[in-house]
C-alpha cells in the first residue's frame, strides 16, 4: 500500500512539474493623462512610462494620433511611427510625446496614443487633452502720437484663431474695424491712424471672432498734446 500511495504521489509530482504556467498579459502606462498647450506647435515634449506589469515577454507597438510626435532617445529624435519592440516582464520604456499642429485648435480631448500587445490580449492607453486658448495671442499694442498732429496705433499677433478682425476703439467708442486673418500661427502686424482733437484719450481693442465672441485688449492713454509713444507688450485680454 505504502508503496502504490509514493508512486501516485511521484506521478503527481511529475505532472505538476510539467504544467507550464499560462502566459498573462498585461501593460500599464503612467501617467495615463497628459495636457499640453495647444496654440504652441510643437509644444513642450512630456514623457510617460510603458510597462510590461504581465508574466511574458511582448512585442509592444506604440501608436501616436494625427495631432503627436514620439520619441524614444529623450526627444532627439521624433516620428509618428515606428516597429514594435520586445518588453520582457517588468520591463518598461519611456516615450516623449509632443503635440504638434500646422493650426491653433481650440481644445484637444481623445485617447492620443496606445501601446498595446497586437494580439489585442493588453493596451495601455494615455489620455491626451489641452485647455481651450484665447482667440488671439496679442504680443503688443503701440500708440504714437504724431507732431503733425494725429495718432497713430499699432499691434501685433502671434496667432489668431477664428479672427474676424479688430473693432478700434477710442474712450470705448468704436472708430475702425480692421480685417483679421482668421486663424494661423504665423505672426501679424496691423496699424491705424487716428486723428482726434488735442486732449487724452484712451484707445483699446475689441477683437471679434468669425461667431461673435469679442474680446477686449487692456488700454493705451495718449495725450494728443504732446509727441510720445505709449506700449503695452504681452498683453492681456478680456471676455465680453
Amino acid at each position: 500500500m505504502k508503496s502504490f500511495v509514493t508512486a501516485v504521489l511521484t506521478m503527481l509530482l511529475f505532472f505538476v512539474g510539467n504544467v507550464k504556467a499560462q502566459p498573462h498579459y498585461a501593460l500599464t502606462a503612467t501617467p495615463n493623462t497628459l495636457t499640453f498647450n495647444a496654440t504652441a506647435s510643437p509644444s513642450q515634449p512630456q514623457s510617460y512610462t510603458v510597462r510590461n506589469t504581465g508574466n511574458s515577454y511582448m512585442p509592444v507597438g506604440i501608436y501616436p494620433s494625427a495631432h503627436t510626435e514620439l520619441s524614444f532617445d529623450g526627444g532627439n529624435t521624433w516620428t509618428t511611427s515606428h516597429d514594435p519592440f520586445l518588453l520582457n516582464p517588468n520591463d518598461a520604456v519611456q516615450v516623449w510625446v509632443r503635440f504638434v499642429t500646422s493650426v491653433p485648435i481650440t481644445s484637444i480631448n481623445e485617447q492620443a496614443i496606445s501601446a498595446r500587445w497586437p494580439e489585442g490580449d493588453a493596451t495601455a492607453s494615455v489620455q491626451i487633452s489641452g485647455t481651450a486658448p484665447l482667440p488671439i495671442q496679442l504680443a503688443s499694442f503701440k500708440a504714437a502720437t504724431l507732431a503733425s498732429n494725429g495718432v497713430t496705433l499699432t499691434w501685433t499677433t502671434a496667432s489668431e484663431t477664428n479672427n474676424y478682425g479688430f473693432e478700434v476703439q477710442r474712450n470705448g467708442a468704436k472708430i475702425a474695424f480692421i480685417q483679421g486673418h482668421g486663424t494661423t500661427l504665423q505672426s501679424h502686424s496691423y496699424s491705424y491712424s487716428d486723428i482726434p482733437s488735442p486732449g487724452k484719450y484712451q484707445y483699446r481693442l475689441k477683437q471679434v471672432d468669425l461667431d461673435g465672441t469679442a474680446t477686449l485688449s487692456e488700454s493705451v492713454i495718449v495725450d494728443e498734446t504732446t509727441p510720445s509713444q505709449f506700449a503695452l507688450n504681452q498683453i492681456g485680454i478680456a471676455h465680453v
